[in-house]
């Protein structure tokens, strides 16, 4: 039997799900949870979270927008079994809505959970995502502006920087077993870093994706390293501890100071809010003798106020782009530190 108020709402596994719309009880068991926030703008409706994101949200700005989260139930999960996803709990919350990975899914399948939803892996394209998002809570409207001011935040950055006389070649650490970011799984960041006259030189080794490790970045010598932004156990990575390391010691990058943590951002960097933040990010510390008329901490402050209403000060802003971490590499404090123009007189709250 269909739910009252019920419509079709089809997942990113283009099956359709006949649920409550807009769902007023989200259980949420994948990294998405900042995407639907940015639709709803309320975390009002999210029942359960994954325990592995409470690190991402209390440290990030994620957190500051949403306090909420922090009071929110924890989901019980069992990543050793055939079906990592309490089915019991599921049952007893009974929400309108469970977003969980498709490999997670098959206890939720076996017991005919019928507001399951599967999320899929997207290489980092959210079309489909936000596709389901707006059916989801019935917000195709807010879903629109996101990507329309997507757009035109994206063809800034590149109309700023203009076309590519030389790439430089950069290396994303993935996890603190020195894996690197290469495709497929990081297809969409790759083709971004592309578009800002950047090369992922992780691409050399597409064929052996999972096996990228360290002798590989030693054979590939990139001239910039940077850490990805993520904030997990296996993630555990700080730029001083690769300028420490002596196995590191012959790499153009170690060099020339030129290993930067990426932004510690509310959706790591990712999706139509973050990414053209990102991609600034790299222009500019790729190409810090090119003129910009874009202002990062600006676009920051921008960006999270038009689209969350929030007015970031400018610790706020510091620990986004972990200045304190990324001082020690080079001209990190001329590109991004706080500016005379941010005087008194236009100090941020």
């Amino acid at each position: 039997m269909a739910p009252e108020n019920g419509q079709p709402v089809t997942d990113m596994t283009d099956r359709t799900v006949t649920i409550k719309v807009p769902a007023k009880t989200v259980f949420i068991l994948t990294p998405i949870l900042w995407h639907y926030l940015s639709v709803t703008l309320s975390d009002e409706a999210i029942v359960k979270l994954p325990p592995y994101m409470l690190g991402e949200f209390r440290i990030s700005v994620l957190g500051k927008i949403f306090p909420g989260l922090d009071d929110k139930s924890l989901a019980f999960t069992d990543f050793t079994g055939p079906s990592p996803v309490s089915v019991e709990e599921l049952l007893w919350s009974d929400p309108d809505a469970a977003l969980i990975w498709d490999y997670m899914s098959r206890g939720p399948e076996l017991v005919n959970l019928k507001s399951l939803l599967k999320i899929s892996a997207d290489g980092g394209d959210k079309t489909k995502l936000f596709r389901l998002l707006g059916e989801l809570t019935d917000r195709k409207d807010r879903v629109d502006y996101i990507w329309q001011r997507f757009n035109r935040e994206y063809d800034e950055v590149l109309s700023d920087l203009g076309s590519c006389g030389v790439r430089r070649t950069v290396a994303v650490i993935g996890t603190d077993g020195f894996t690197l970011w290469g495709p497929p799984s990081q297809r969409y960041f790759t083709s971004n870093l592309e578009n800002v006259c950047g090369e992922n030189v992780a691409v050399k080794f597409a064929s052996q994706n999972g096996t990228l490790n360290i002798e590989n970045l030693l054979e590939l010598d990139p001239e910039q390293l940077w850490l990805n932004p993520y904030v997990l156990p296996q993630t555990n990575l700080n730029v001083r501890d690769f300028y420490d390391d002596p196995r590191f010691r012959g790499l153009k990058a170690v060099k020339n100071r030129r290993i930067y943590h990426m932004p510690l951002a509310a959706s790591r960097l990712e999706g139509p809010v973050e990414v053209p933040l990102s991609i600034l990010w790299q222009r500019l510390v790729m190409f810090p003798d090119v003129t910009s008329k874009l202002d990062l901490r600006e676009k920051i402050y921008q960006t999270y106020f038009e689209v969350y209403g929030y007015r970031m000060n400018d610790s706020e802003i510091d620990n986004w782009l972990r200045m304190e971490e990324n001082s020690i590499s080079d001209r990190y404090i001329q590109l991004f530190g706080k500016s005379d123009k941010n005087g008194p007189e236009n100090q941020r709250p």
